[in-house]
């Protein structure tokens, strides 16, 4: 039986953990980064080249300079949105995206919009950003065009829906729903707190434990930024058991550290907003 190699084995993978402990020692005292074992990884190889990769970061950080958008990505040529055509501003559009991802910076947005909005966007706010000037490999710095322009009215149809749909859904705990409440919810003719609100919630559940829902359409959606205010109503219809409920719905919004949360809510068979 030849041992040498399985020895040889050992030996590196012993020499590999002692690097991986030194690497961690490294992190805490140089960046204040504490770091245990790696649990997405199961061997000394993997871990090594995952510390190395967050050692490379945090080193790349805190050495880096601020940089603008454009010139981290080479000064690209490019003509004011006034002077293209619907169709050059499309094709330069295009042209640019592509520039960006080949220069490790990927740029998106959650809803759809003109191209000229976006093309604007990019040439006027984006471009003159300023970003951490870190360049690593496989690296890539992302922006999303809503984290500069919020799309209230599509963050609050959004929560609106997934509130609904977590409501009646099988997957429902009191722990996940709580972040997305505000701290009084308008409830029954009068505002109760959070955790009350809660309580009756899940007495609704252990009484139609078989619900979905089925289709919720809205009709009507206003916010207001000044007074962080927001609400939204319409038609919706569940599955409880072997019946659909059916009616109006309505749902208010507040605020909270530019994160619309449910201050408000009548649902058919659940609750009503009263004045």
């Amino acid at each position: 039986m030849n041992t040498r190699g399985k020895n040889e084995r050992v030996k590196t993978e012993m020499e590999l953990m002692r690097e991986n402990e030194l690497l961690r020692e490294k992190l805490r005292d140089e960046f204040g980064f504490n770091v245990q074992t790696c649990g997405a990884v199961d061997s000394p190889e993997l871990e090594n080249a995952w510390l190395n990769q967050v050692y490379d970061f945090e080193k790349a950080f805190e050495e880096c300079r601020k940089i603008s958008v454009y010139d981290y990505v080479g000064k690209p040529d490019f003509k004011p949105a006034s002077e293209l055509s619907e169709n050059e501003l499309s094709a330069e559009l295009a042209r640019l995206l592509r520039h960006l991802k080949k220069n490790s910076v990927d740029f998106g947005s959650v809803c759809k919009y003109d191209d000229r909005v976006i093309y604007k966007f990019l040439t006027e706010e984006l471009f003159p950003y300023e970003m951490d000037d870190i360049r690593l490999p496989q690296m890539m710095t992302g922006f999303i065009y809503e984290e500069f322009h919020p799309n209230h009215e599509y963050d609050i149809r959004r929560n609106a829906k997934r509130f609904v749909s977590d409501m009646l859904g099988e997957k429902f705990t009191p722990e996940n729903f709580s972040y997305v409440l505000a701290k009084e919810v308008q409830f029954n003719n009068k505002f109760v707190p959070k955790s009350e609100f809660l309580m009756s919630l899940m007495l609704f559940r252990e009484v139609r434990e078989n619900t979905s829902l089925e289709k919720m359409t809205d009709s009507k959606l206003d916010f207001d930024l000044n007074s962080g205010r927001g609400s939204i109503s319409g038609e919706m219809a569940y599955r409880k058991d072997n019946e659909t409920v059916s009616g109006g719905f309505s749902l208010k919004f507040t605020l909270e550290h530019e994160f619309w949360v449910i201050s408000g809510v009548c649902i058919p068979g659940f609750g009503d907003l009263g004045e």
